[in-house]
């Protein structure tokens, strides 16, 4: 028995070890927040004082951990609905969504084309997620962008 409470007691200065460490850390990181924050407010009041315009594109942080199709649709949401796909690569590779940037244009275009339900193609490298922005209505494509796609019907 005196083993079993040996053991207990180590555990248990083991676990008030880790909670005392894991206040720490949120002290840092609250401090590190109030910091990002004091940054932003700065950078925003001297792009306001300059004339710059406000930067309104995503963060790789905003992708990390999401799957390449979220992460899409993450980008064009902070684009108002449209994003460049060269743009969309680059943020990708960025945040490692994509780890090989000779495949990254056939990844993308590929992936954009199997959900064709949720992007609509614009122009030439430009695409759209369906649902949002510049006078698009919530409904699907009526038609299908890829016919190729549907069952042929049995004779």
């Amino acid at each position: 028995m005196a083993n079993g409470s040996l053991v207990n007691n180590e555990l248990s200065a083991l676990l008030a070890g880790l909670r005392a460490e894991r206040k720490n850390r949120q002290q840092q990181v609250d401090e590190i927040d109030q910091r990002i924050a004091a940054v932003e407010t700065t950078l925003a009041l001297l792009r306001q004082r300059s004339g710059l315009p406000e930067e309104r594109g995503p963060d790789i942080s905003d992708l990390l951990g999401k799957r390449q199709l979220d992460a899409l649709v993450t980008i064009a949401k902070k684009k108002d609905g449209c994003f460049k796909v060269q743009e969309a690569k680059r943020l990708m590779l960025r945040a490692g969504l994509i780890r090989n940037p000779k495949n990254a244009n056939s990844i993308l275009y590929t992936l954009l084309g199997r959900h064709a339900d949720k992007f609509e193609r614009v122009a030439p490298g430009e695409f759209r997620l369906i649902g949002t922005g510049r006078g698009e209505t919530s409904r699907a494509r009526a038609t299908p962008r890829y016919p190729h796609t549907e069952p042929l019907p049995l004779p």
